[in-house]
């Protein structure tokens, strides 16, 4: 599949399916502390590797919503709402036959726009031609980046071109893939992302002149996102540059830059260069890793990322994946769900934090993605308008 084809139904089906809670209050965000960041459901996220979506059924969970994914025989990818529309059985507990899913309590079958195609009552092995007047949410979704996105809001507005993703990865000598759960709302790993002066404290991962140098400042950000460049005049090559076979705390000039794009994904770059005088070429020249954020609910945040290395790897990738994953994401995952258990305990009146200049890209992150819902609400209230009035 071509990676802008959408998968899935992009139109309004003809049959009848539950609404999209965009506006319910676990999603909105009404109550929530400023810290935390509502549901966006106008966006692309990630729900699984490309390769991992296959002729099995695959389950996730999305902005509380239970999906069910799987390709067709055909190899496009399906993306469906995993309740059955009779009693809401897990879909993805049922059985892939064809191009169809089988409910594995009653039987019910769908097909993948997610109309339901047959049921108890109709004559065994015969599907309808017209199918039922009702079925499951079928989601648009696309593959890019070998990552599969599904769009979680109104299909009609589906656009693979709006995928946040660049190309990252083609001149790339090595590059990883992996995931981490985070039981933490999906604004604390954005500003984990945003502010990396806790590289130093949290991660041990790069000398002190790294996190207090010079502060990063603002760069051109695409909608709905921020962005920010950085240059350190020296610093130590540290564990990234050891992966590619250089000495860690061999010393080097140091350019990094981070993009937030609206909710979903974050991008960040390193490049490397010698000292003066320093002849000898950075082992490691560029490293890019890439953050897909997909909100599972509200205070959960599935994390996939991709590490792509300009230079060979001298150490098992997979001991890489493991040290970043066990070590180094496991220590943020850990300070996430401190800081939201916190801030789901907190009782104290009056102003319970203080920020400093390094915080003001996720600062503008808050706002952003407040601002993200809010339109997408008067979107939802100005449709509602619309077909009332259309009503005779």
């Amino acid at each position: 599949m071509a990676s802008d084809d959408v998968g899935s139904e992009t139109s309004k089906p003809s049959f009848v399916i539950p609404e999209i809670p965009i506006a319910a209050p676990e999603a909105t965000g009404d109550n929530f502390p400023e810290q935390m960041a509502p549901l966006i459901f106008s966006a692309w996220y990630v729900i699984a590797k490309s390769e991992d979506a296959g002729r099995t059924l695959s389950a996730i969970r999305v902005l509380a919503q239970p999906l069910v994914f799987y390709r067709t025989e055909a190899g496009e990818p399906v993306v469906l709402d995993d309740r059955c529309a009779h009693r809401r059985f897990p879909l993805s507990k049922g059985r892939l036959k064809g191009d169809r899913i089988e409910c594995g309590y009653h039987g019910y079958a769908y097909e993948k726009s997610g109309q339901c195609i047959w049921a108890p009552g109709t004559p065994v092995e015969q599907e309808l031609k017209k199918g039922l007047p009702f079925g499951v949410r079928s989601y648009p979704c696309a593959e890019r980046g070998g990552w599969l996105w599904v769009w979680m809001g109104d299909p009609t507005r589906a656009d693979p071109c709006e995928i946040p993703l660049p190309d990252i990865g083609g001149n790339c000598a090595a590059t990883l893939y992996g995931y981490k759960l985070n039981p933490a709302n999906y604004m604390l790993l954005i500003e984990n992302l945003l502010d990396l002066t806790h590289v130093h404290f949290l991660h041990g991962a790069s000398d002190l002149t790294y996190a207090a140098g010079s502060l990063p400042r603002e760069a051109p950000s695409p909608v709905n996102g921020v962005s920010w460049i950085k240059e350190i005049p020296q610093t130590e090559t540290g564990l990234l540059g050891s992966m590619c076979g250089d000495d860690p705390e061999r010393l080097v000039r140091m350019a990094e830059d981070s993009t937030q794009y609206g909710p979903s994904l974050n991008i960040g770059r390193q490049s490397r260069s010698p000292l003066p005088g320093d002849i000898e070429k950075c082992k490691l020249e560029k490293f890019v890793v890439a953050h897909a954020l997909t909100p599972l609910d509200h205070r959960n945040t599935h994390q996939f990322f991709m590490l792509c290395y300009s230079d060979p790897l001298v150490i098992d990738p997979q001991s890489v994946l493991k040290q970043t994953e066990e070590v180094v994401f496991e220590q943020d995952a850990d300070a996430v769900f401190s800081m939201q258990r916190f801030i789901d305990e907190e009782n104290r009146p009056g102003r319970v934090e203080f920020s400093m200049a390094c915080d003001r890209f996720g600062m503008a992150m808050r706002k952003i993605l407040r601002v993200m819902k809010e339109r997408e609400l008067a979107e939802l209230e100005s449709v509602g308008h619309a077909e009332r009035r259309a009503q005779p």
